[in-house]
Parts: C-alpha cells; structure tokens; sequence
C-alpha cells in the first residue's frame, strides 16, 4: 500500500509527537522513522517502489503516513510528492518562528552542529544567523506556497503549535476527520514528552564534548546512548532548564527577520498571526 498522508513539518514544531498521537490509531499505520526518499539530493523517480515498500506493514490501516519535518522547507519536494502521491493529504504544524528559531538552536547545539555560545549572541551575528536553517525554515509562507501550489487547499490540514498544546484532544480529534478515520477515538496522550528539547547551554556544552570524544571510535551507536543515559541521570539534575524562549532584544530582532513572512502568511491560511508578531 502506498502512502497517503504525510507530515511535512515544521521543524521543532511537536510533529514528533503529533506522529506518535496519530499512530496510536487503530486505523493508522505511520512509518515510525523518517524517510529522506522526496529529499534526497540523489533523487531517483525510479526508485518510488522501494519507498513504498516500507509500508508493507501497514495492514488494515486506512490512513498510511509518514512524517518528515524537513519536508516543508525543501521546495523541490512539493512537485515529487504530487508526482508519486497526487491524492495524497498534508499536514503541517506551524510554530512562532521565533520560539522555532529558538529551540532549534539549542537542537543543532545538541547534535554539535552549532557551537554553545548562547541564542541572543549567535543571533547578533546576523549573518550567519541568516544563513542558518535555524532562520531559514522559519519562513513558512514561501515553503508552504509551494505545496499549495502542487495539491488542492482540501488536502492541506495547518495546525498551530500553540493550538495543538493549548487544546490536544480537540486538534488530534479534527485530524482524525481529516485523514477519514473515526474522530471519536480517544487516545490517550503519550506518557512521556516525545524528542524533548534541552536549552541549558552548560549542559548542551558537556554533552557536545562528549559526543566529540566519541566520535569514530568503537561503539559509537552505544556510547551515544551511554551520553543520553548521563543527560538524564545526572546533567539535567545538575542543570536546570532556563526560559524556554528567546530574550525580548532577539525576540525583536526575530520579529524583524519574519514580519513580512507572517503577514504573507495571514493571507494565505486566512488567519490571525498577531499572536506572533505582538510584544
């Protein structure tokens, strides 16, 4: 069977735990790790086949998806999904591109792709702040024009990250009908916080340190784990976690950067976003 839904993002946005929530579903089967097929720089049309092999598993399922939160700011995969799956419907969870920016941040600290020296000084070096994907996938809009352009406005769901916290039963129950499956169903949340985010900078700071050490050595896989383990047991203890946001001077500079964005972005789903745009 083919797939015929995807979560196309956005990045930092909860779509690991909206995947987790929309699998627990009796009539949905979702892939449970991400699949780079539409992104892949060696793209190959012909290999569509192997792609949907690995849903083979899906059974009775009547909703099939996968999720990939890159898929969204990757503007040359719209037009590969339309050309294998034209029927296929869309859902996108949309954060405050500034809070997105921000945990993003501390994301890329924590897989050592960024060094730890603090969001509000790294974004004062507005160059390469802007050459960032931190920045970039915050510009919803113009990713998002894309996919509209490519499918039909019914078979685009956007959800709010702030909507989806605020009222989870009523959003996962609206996505439910969305992807034709029974919206009565109650699942229960999951019981833990799915790919939680670290914004400690001396812990995220320790834990690239360790990964570094680690690096091409034997046991790589297990000692990544033993770095999680000691993350739980032991740093998170020793440090706490800040403000889960951005400080007012770069929440300004943020606003700046995606003012534009977000009002092109109003007009496009026809809603409010001042909540993102306000002090």
């Amino acid at each position: 069977m083919q797939p015929n839904f995807l979560i196309i993002g956005a990045q930092k946005s909860a779509t690991s735990y909206l995947r987790a929530c929309l699998a627990a579903h009796p009539r949905i089967f979702m892939v449970m790790s991400e699949l780079s097929y539409f992104e892949d720089p060696h793209y190959d049309p012909a290999r569509f086949d192997e792609f949907v092999a690995l849903f083979d598993a899906s059974g009775e399922a009547t909703a099939i998806g996968v999720k990939r939160a890159d898929l969204l700011s990757r503007p040359e995969c719209a037009p590969r999904i339309h050309r294998h799956l034209p029927g296929a419907r869309l859902i996108a969870v949309l954060r405050n591109p500034a809070d997105r920016a921000f945990a993003a941040y501390h994301y890329a600290i924590k897989k050592d792709r960024l060094p730890a020296q603090g969001f509000e000084r790294w974004l004062a070096n507005r160059s390469e702040a802007m050459a960032s994907d931190v920045i970039r996938y915050g510009f919803y809009h113009a990713y998002l024009q894309a996919y509209f352009d490519a499918f039909p406005a019914p078979r685009i769901k956007v959800v709010l990250f702030e909507d989806l916290v605020a009222r989870p039963a009523t959003m996962i129950a609206q996505l439910y009908g969305f992807l034709g499956v029974d919206a009565g169903v109650r699942i229960p949340p999951p019981k833990r916080r799915v790919n939680k985010g670290v914004y400690n900078v001396r812990r995220l700071r320790v834990r690239q340190l360790m990964r570094r050490k680690s690096r091409g050595g034997p046991g790589q896989r297990v000692q990544g784990k033993l770095i999680n383990l000691a993350d739980y047991l032991v740093f998170r203890r020793l440090w706490r976690e800040p403000r889960r946001g951005p400080g007012d001077d770069a929440r300004r500079s943020l606003r700046d950067i995606y003012g534009a964005d977000i009002a092109r972005l109003e007009g496009l789903l026809g809603r409010d976003l001042s909540a993102w745009t306000g002090p």
